[in-house]
């Protein structure tokens, strides 16, 4: 069965914000800039990593109209992920996303309480039923408190053309990633980089959910490309391996009290640009500098090879 979206690296604009919580716009178009230079052409905005969650209506169309004109004819797949508490909340940002021409969207399931079969069905019919024009992907993830198995997206990918892909997050086994593939074969499967690492010496043809091997983009752009031809298995491997190993020194940092995903997004974003700021919205907590600090300097002494050239 044909693929509705190719496998490719799917990676994501962290938001850097001013000691008044208020984007800085300057350095947020560095950022996209950044990611297209190093061939980063699919990329999307509003994950956890951007902190979609947290968005008032205003930031939402104001920082998308940035994300558009940076954009604009430079990518293969652009994305607004849309995360919301109820579906006139979530019409209302695909309908904004829309008219500053977006036509792909990431949709994630509510967070305030989880979603009967009947509420679910709901769910995809007023976003993919009412938008067929438009193209997206559901995040899997254990914070829209249900989890859709490989026989649910089997069945709604057959009811909406327009579900291309899903994005696996969380710790997902490879029995579940394989029976996914089998079962919903027209969608791409995301999985993290790791995962994707192993799912490719499975045999499985996934998509990369860059996100810790976004410190080095070129080795990020190798891993994907062995994962897709099958050869050199020794080097994959390696990069599996070190895959390990960085999140190992992720785990390892003193975070005092931040624990939100889009915390350590940015400190490997902070990798590229000296000057990005850690902090989250609040009430959530970034992480301080001491702990970029350790993790730099860890990866200088323990993974160079997968820093790129650090500015000074």
């Amino acid at each position: 069965m044909k693929l509705r979206l190719s496998p490719r690296i799917l990676c994501s604009c962290a938001l850097p914000w001013t000691d008044r919580f208020e984007l800085d716009e300057s350095l947020f178009r560095d950022v996209v800039r950044g990611q297209l230079a190093k061939d980063q052409t699919s990329i999307y905005l509003f994950g956890t990593a951007g902190e979609g969650y947290a968005l008032t209506l205003n930031q939402f169309e104001s920082i998308s109209r940035v994300f558009a004109e940076e954009t604009e004819g430079k990518t293969s797949l652009r994305q607004l992920g849309i995360i919301a508490l109820a579906i006139p909340q979530i019409q209302e940002r695909i309908q904004v996303g829309r008219a500053l021409g977006f036509a792909s969207f990431q949709l994630s399931f509510p967070s305030w309480g989880e979603l009967n079969d009947l509420e679910r069905d709901l769910f995809f019919e007023t976003t993919c039923g009412r938008n067929p024009d438009c193209s997206f992907l559901f995040y899997n993830v254990p914070r829209g408190l249900r989890w859709l198995s490989p026989g649910e997206l089997s069945v709604l990918a057959e009811r909406y053309s327009n579900l291309v892909a899903v994005k696996w997050a969380g710790r997902v086994g490879m029995s579940t990633i394989r029976s996914a593939v089998e079962r919903a074969p027209q969608l791409c499967h995301f999985v993290g980089d790791i995962g994707y690492a192993e799912a490719s010496l499975k045999g499985l043809k996934c998509g990369q959910l860059i996100a810790i091997a976004a410190s080095n983009r070129l080795l990020a752009s190798e891993l994907f490309e062995l994962g897709q031809t099958g050869r050199n298995e020794g080097r994959l491997r390696q990069l599996l391996k070190d895959l390990h190993h960085h999140s190992s020194i992720l785990r390892a940092l003193q975070m005092n009290g931040s624990h939100m995903d889009g915390t350590y997004d940015k400190l490997i974003f902070k990798l590229h640009h000296p000057g990005f700021p850690l902090r989250l919205l609040p009430p959530y907590l970034g992480a301080r500098e001491e702990a970029f600090a350790t993790y730099r300097n860890r990866m200088q002494n323990e993974l160079p090879q997968w820093l790129e050239p650090f500015p000074e």
